[in-house]
């Protein structure tokens, strides 16, 4: 299994924004770690002004704001700031106040989100950061197979694969949901141009189907249906 630092390492020179998924508490140490080798002996993370680490039950509009501030000055110690935010949840207005610091970020600011699931985010977010996994996959071997059998799939083929997805969910409540955030997240990690309108839209389409899905009173067949209808053929790397 490949090491963040190892992942981060690969970056030159890093990125502005990443979004690492996995076990927050690990990738803390991992990433402190990798920062102070990466920026030089005597880089911390304590009491250090050009290090901001924020952990939160519920990120909101105002964390999202504090934020922009932190961009918006100068490093005062280093030439570099770094921001690590790790939000239990990170609401969406929170997430939509944070997109134009993600899209015009200064060049010496650096942020890394860390979050448990790629599908709680929005998919303009995911789009202006680059995605690291850590740590084995949360999904099956036998949903992950079928959503790339799904997302290869030609219209006429999705529907018979709804089918399997629906005769499952009967005998188990919380399969398609498992099923559609591991949709979400082989879709992400199979398509390379996130600029293409037509990507975005797949991805925003599975993000609002898990939003309906966890509604009650939704109907799980229209969801999946329509589904079928709008996310691109995807093919498989």
């Amino acid at each position: 299994m490949q090491k963040l630092s190892d992942i981060l390492q690969s970056s030159s020179p890093l990125n502005h924004a990443y979004l690492i998924i996995g076990d927050p508490k690990e990738i803390i140490v991992e990433l402190n770690i990798f920062l102070e080798q990466r920026l030089g002996t005597g880089f911390t993370s304590i009491s250090n002004p050009d290090f901001h680490l924020k952990e939160f039950s519920t990120w909101g509009v105002d964390e999202s704001r504090e934020l922009k501030a932190f961009q918006s000055r100068r490093p005062i110690t280093w030439p570099v700031k770094v921001s690590v935010i790790v939000p239990e949840v990170f609401t969406f207005e929170a997430q939509n106040s944070l997109l134009k610091t993600l899209e015009e970020p200064s060049s010496d600011t650096h942020f890394f989100i860390i979050a448990r699931r790629l599908g709680e985010y929005l998919p303009t977010v995911i789009s202006r950061c680059q995605i690291i996994k850590i740590g084995a996959s949360v999904f099956t071997s036998e949903i992950s197979l079928l959503t790339k059998d799904w997302l290869s799939a030609d219209i006429a083929k999705r529907f018979e694969i709804n089918k399997i997805i629906l005769k499952k969910h009967e005998d188990n409540p919380s399969y398609i949901l498992n099923w559609l955030n591991c949709l979400l997240d082989v879709y992400w990690s199979n398509v390379s141009d996130w600029v293409d309108k037509n990507a975005l839209s797949g991805a925003q389409s599975l993000f609002e189907a898990i939003s309906y899905a966890n509604q009650r009173g939704g109907s799980l067949r229209v969801i999946l249906e329509h589904l079928a209808g709008v996310v691109p053929v995807v093919k498989m790397c």
